[in-house]
Formats: C-alpha cells, sequence, structure tokens
C-alpha cells in the first residue's frame, strides 16, 4: 500500500511540475534606412574618332559604340521610388563638337527586386547641352539590388553621329574634346 501511496504522489508531483509554465516576451524592433548607391561598372570612358569617308564627297562617319553599367542599390520609401539622370558636368572644359550628337541609351535595367525602367530612345545631348540639367535615362527604381558585373544593371550603349541634317557639318572642326558626363541615382518625390 505504501508503494502505491508513494506512487500517486510521485505522479501528482510530477503532473504539477509539469502543469506549471511561464511566459515572457522580448520585444523585436526594425530599423531600415532609406538607401541610394550607384556606381559605373566597366570602363566609363567612352572615346568617339570622326573618319575621314571611303572616298571625296562622302559624309564622314563616328567609329565606335562604348558600353558600360550602372551598378545600384536602393530602399525607397513606401510612397516614393528613385529615377537615375545623366547630364554633362557644369564644370565640363570643352562641350561635346559641334555638329556632333551624342546618344545615351540603356538597355531594361534587370536586377532584384523593381530595378526600373529605361528611358525609351535614351537620351541626347548636343554642344549646347551645358547646363548641368539633367534628363532621365533610368525611372521609377524601387527597392532593389542590381548585382555587380557588365551584364547586372542597367546596361549604357554610348553613340556619336554626325546627324543627318547638313548644316551640322558646317559646324564641326578639328580639334580634341573632352566632355564629362554625371550620373545621379535621386529620390523622385
Amino acid at each position: 500500500m505504501k508503494t502505491i501511496l508513494f506512487a500517486v504522489a510521485l505522479f501528482v508531483i510530477a503532473t504539477c511540475a509539469f502543469a506549471a509554465s511561464d511566459s515572457a516576451g522580448l520585444p523585436v524592433g526594425f530599423t531600415v534606412p532609406e538607401v541610394a548607391m550607384l556606381d559605373i561598372y566597366g570602363s566609363p570612358v567612352a572615346a568617339f574618332t570622326v573618319l575621314a569617308p571611303a572616298s571625296a564627297g562622302l559624309k564622314p562617319t563616328v567609329s565606335g559604340v562604348q558600353h558600360c553599367t550602372l551598378n545600384y542599390t536602393t530602399i525607397s520609401t513606401e510612397d516614393s521610388y528613385y529615377d537615375i539622370a545623366v547630364e554633362v558636368a557644369p564644370a565640363t572644359v570643352d562641350p561635346i563638337p559641334d555638329g556632333m550628337l551624342l546618344n545615351i541609351t540603356s538597355a531594361a535595367p534587370n536586377g532584384v527586386g523593381e530595378p526600373g525602367n529605361a528611358v525609351s530612345g535614351g537620351v541626347d545631348f548636343t554642344s549646347l547641352d551645358t547646363t548641368g540639367i539633367g534628363q532621365w535615362i533610368v525611372e521609377d527604381i524601387d527597392s532593389c539590388y542590381t548585382k555587380v558585373g557588365s551584364n547586372e544593371g542597367a546596361v549604357l550603349t554610348y553613340t556619336a553621329t554626325i546627324p543627318a541634317d547638313d548644316n551640322n557639318i558646317a559646324t564641326l572642326y578639328a580639334g580634341t574634346y573632352h566632355v564629362s558626363m554625371v550620373y545621379t541615382l535621386s529620390n523622385a518625390d
């Protein structure tokens, strides 16, 4: 009988010990900063040469197409987004040569999240574009990252031409010209 009473007592004590419980809470907070980072991957130097035509009486051509890539990381606020603008640097000494056109286009950006949209047709710059006013090249960027590499992010194509308007050749003069292009990733709000 003592054994049965002892077993029942152990059972009651064990049941009470397992039935007793307690809990505690721990608050968890998150701080997510707004982020806007931009880098040019690849050779950010574009070099073009005006070539003499194959025969007298023909229009000169411009050699080469140049590429580079914009890699970027953004964390936007819930009701905002980012854009990337390109401009001729205000401190540029030489303008784009008179009689020439520089076109910069972006392929559709790729990345993780929402890397935005390329502006259709790209942007054109002439010798008159020295005001430091940017033109959008990529728009509607939400929180994203593009990874790093030559085919990640917004792949840019630089093309220089002598426009079809025959009057442009009248203002094209021999020389060496250096123009700085500046890309700015900014909040579009």
